[in-house]
């Protein structure tokens, strides 16, 4: 049971782009669930860190790739002959 709603949370914490208190209104736990898991339980604590890390990568790899869009288009504005 208690698998059930850790999953549910992390699930939710995604889903929410890592908001501890959207995700446990999602999942229908009190923040303070996810607080004490995260103390308690190591598994449930090393899942946590490791979506943690992957969405601040996710965010940093998409900002990176977007600042290299920006700057390909921009090259591209400079090389346009003028009618």
């Amino acid at each position: 049971m208690r698998q059930a709603r850790q999953q549910a949370f992390l699930k939710a914490y995604i889903n929410s782009m890592g908001n501890v208190a959207r995700a446990a209104d999602e999942a229908d736990i009190s923040r303070r669930a996810h607080y004490y898991w995260k103390e308690k339980d190591e598994l449930y604590a090393a899942r946590f860190r490791a979506i943690a890390l992957y969405m601040k990568t996710r965010d940093s790899n998409v900002i990176r790739v977007f600042d290299e869009h920006i700057k390909k288009l921009k090259k591209k504005s400079q090389n346009l002959t003028p009618y």
